[in-house]
């Protein structure tokens, strides 16, 4: 795997783990258990790679899921800071963002 993809990977391992760990610090808030999709290119590399983590992590935090989803990141440069989704924004607006952009 390049260096690029493996800091990507780590990258959204490391937020996917903040995530799910901030959902573990607010068990009191959910009392169901907790679902996380987490998004990738599916490339042989990080996609085991993925699978192996999520699979310990889900064994150590039986009541946070991670559903893991392979797809196209396209969309993914209009997330960096400066770009058109960056920031916070309400679902309505994220959708009419969205539409105006092309991948």
């Amino acid at each position: 795997m390049e260096l690029a993809n493996r800091k990507r990977v780590a990258a959204g391992l490391g937020l996917a783990v903040a995530c799910a760990l901030g959902a573990c610090t607010a068990g009191a808030v959910w009392a169901d258990p907790v679902t996380l999709t987490y998004l990738t290119d599916g490339s042989a590399g990080c996609l085991q790679t993925t699978n192996a983590f999520f699979k310990a992590f889900e064994q150590t935090h039986p009541d946070i899921k991670i559903n893991v989803v392979v797809g196209g990141l396209d969309m993914g440069k209009y997330l960096m800071p400066g770009t058109a989704l960056a920031g916070e924004h309400t679902p309505a607006e994220l959708r009419s963002i969205a539409a105006t952009l092309k991948p």
